[in-house]
């Protein structure tokens, strides 16, 4: 296995570990901040918002790196050395 195949097999792993453990961790903030700290949901949420949006755009990415891994696998960038 190569170096950039390895780069890309532990992407992979976690684009899949982000999927199933951040929703949650932010769904946890999200809660305790209304149950607890009443008085700064406002700046919790936002952050909690920005932090989402950050997540869906890495997840976006790590999972195009995947589709194009999967369906186009010839498609990855060799850098041939001129040998003389």
């Amino acid at each position: 296995m190569s170096s950039q195949q390895w780069f890309s097999t532990i992407g992979v792993g976690l684009a899949f570990f982000a999927l199933f453990a951040v929703p949650f961790s932010l769904a946890g903030v999200a809660i305790a901040a209304i149950v607890i700290l009443d008085f700064l949901i406002v700046p919790v949420l936002i952050a909690l918002l920005v932090l989402t949006l950050i997540f869906f755009g890495v997840f976006a990415y790590l999972l195009s790196k995947f589709i194009d891994a999967v369906y186009h696998p010839h498609h990855h960038h060799h850098y041939h050395h001129n040998e003389q």
